[in-house]
Parts: structure tokens; C-alpha cells; sequence
């Protein structure tokens, strides 16, 4: 059985961004940013990273603040 919790017992917050469309890579296993239409980046596996259509779509929390 899964342990599920609430969002603000993890440290989430309510008025927290939230960015969705996170893949995982079949290649490296890694989590790549999906939303870019012209590219799936690069992946350290080697080309493009790969969902092959089987990844879930991952939420995590962003700060709309932050700058990469």
C-alpha cells in the first residue's frame, strides 16, 4: 500500500505553483520538462530524452520567481 500524504504535511503550500508535464525518460530514468514542442532535451543517455508515451504526467512545485 502507497503512504499518501497531504500536499502542506511534505511542506507544500496551497498558493504554491505547480508546473506539470514532467516525463520520466525510459532512457536515463531521469525526470525531463516535456513542455517544449521542439524539443524533448537532451538526455544524458544519449539524444533526446524518451516517454514513449508510458510516463505519468509528474507535478512538482515551482517558484515562478526563480529564474534557471
Amino acid at each position: 500500500m502507497v503512504d499518501q500524504k497531504a500536499p502542506e504535511d511534505v511542506g507544500l503550500t496551497r498558493d504554491m505553483a505547480m508546473q506539470h508535464n514532467w516525463r520520466a525518460c525510459a532512457k536515463c530514468f531521469g525526470l525531463w520538462w516535456n513542455g517544449n514542442a521542439s524539443s524533448n532535451g537532451v538526455c544524458p543517455a544519449g539524444g533526446s530524452h524518451a516517454g514513449q508515451g508510458r510516463s505519468w504526467d509528474y507535478v512538482l512545485p515551482a517558484d515562478p520567481n526563480d529564474r534557471v
